[in-house]
């Protein structure tokens, strides 16, 4: 593998792993906003 090939993997490993991250942090905003309108 060339360099630029695996620079480019990495990047996008990276990119994969940040979406998942901002997509947790959504779904835990999301719960904790349901579990405030409930009033619990």
């Amino acid at each position: 593998m060339s360099r630029d090939t695996e620079l480019m993997a990495v990047e996008s490993q990276i990119r994969a792993a940040i979406r998942d991250c901002v997509k947790t942090i959504q779904n835990s905003k999301l719960s904790i906003s349901l579990l405030q309108s409930v009033g619990a």
